[in-house]
């Protein structure tokens, strides 16, 4: 069996269990544990004087940026261990690289965030 055989094989077992094992339980956890505290959040924070009016197109975004975020933050460890399977990466050399990744993403968390980048 060939490389490109064995990684198609690989490729199409794990993208199917990525799919269905870790983007609905993602989603889920966005919408009925994360979703609830945030939205009761940003809701209450706020004069009490001004009424709440939530338009849905900004809504609509917020949930779906949310269940996005969740649904990648979950499929990373299937990802990996896929990885480590397929024998693309080693466990040593992810151990290895784990701060590298870790500061990178603080990095790039900091640039997506609205503020400005100096403060």
């Amino acid at each position: 069996m060939s490389f490109a055989s064995q990684f198609r094989s690989c490729a199409s077992v794990s993208g199917t269990l990525l799919f269905f094992k870790d983007i609905y339980p993602g989603l889920a956890f966005a919408y009925y544990v994360v979703f609830p505290i945030s939205f009761s959040f940003l809701s209450t924070v706020g004069l009490e004087s001004v009424t709440v009016m939530t338009d849905i197109n900004r809504y609509l975004q917020f949930i779906v940026k949310l269940f996005f975020a969740f649904g990648v933050a979950f499929e990373v460890p299937l990802a990996i261990v896929v990885l480590v399977w397929s024998g693309i990466s080693t466990v040593e050399s992810l151990s290895k690289k784990r701060p590298n990744v870790i500061a990178g993403c603080l990095v790039i968390v900091m640039l997506l965030t609205p503020a400005d980048v100096v403060s």
